[in-house]
Order: structure tokens, then sequence, then C-alpha cells
């Protein structure tokens, strides 16, 4: 927003020597919001290896199946949609949102390569 309560489309901004940031997007932990990435940010994270080229197997390794096991609504945390394909690189899809901790807790992304002969469509937001 400027001085005058305008919005700009940013959600990160530096007034007088501070940071704040707008978080637009809820969390299923709800102290732990979410804020959208720049045009910039979203291209670079497209781009820019190595986070480019990983994959959500390459990042998980040998714990993939004991820190996200196959499933929806696993209470205990973490899963992994059997609908979202673990080894298509990262920036093949579109990283739009990252979580308040600037990604480190979790990041959004759009799929566009959903598993085949499962539900799920392309374009549908998916977290990693």
């Amino acid at each position: 927003m400027t001085s005058s309560g305008a919005w700009t489309g940013r959600t990160t901004r530096d007034y007088e020597g501070n940071t704040v940031r707008i978080y637009l997007l809820g969390s299923d932990l709800g102290r732990y919001p979410y804020y959208l990435l720049s045009a910039a940010e979203i291209l670079e994270s497209a781009t820019q290896p190595p986070w480019s080229e990983e994959t959500i197997r390459d990042i998980y390794g040998d714990e993939l199946a004991e820190w996200l096991p196959v499933g929806r609504d696993n209470e205990s945390g973490g899963y992994l949609d059997d609908r979202i394909d673990p080894d298509v690189p990262c920036g093949r899809r579109l990283h739009f949102s990252d979580c308040m901790n600037n990604g480190g807790t979790s990041q959004l992304f759009i799929d566009f390569y959903p598993l085949g002969g499962r539900p799920g469509r392309p374009g549908y937001p998916i977290p990693a």
C-alpha cells in the first residue's frame, strides 16, 4: 500500500528501514500464512538451478516414503498426495507462494503434470 492507502500489488515492501509483508493466503497451521511471490521471484524459481531442476524425490531423498507417505489427509503431518508426481522438476511447476518463513516450512505450486489415471487436473495448486 502507498502512504495514501492505495494497493500497489506487492506483498513485500520496505518502509522506513523495516520490511512489511502482507500475508494473503491462510494455512492449515494458522500461525504460518503464505504471501504471494512477485513475477520476478516466480521466474527466478522456475529458471534458476539447482531449485528449478530438483524434484520432490531429490529434496527428500531416501526419506521420501517416511516423511511424506503417499495418500491424503494424513493427520500425523505431511503427506505426498497420490496425484503428485515426485519426479517432475520443481521448475516445471509454478511456484507462486511461500510460507511466512520464506518457504522454509512449505511453498505452494500449481501443478501442470498430475499423475495420469488418477483424479487431478493440470492447474491445481499443490503444497510442497
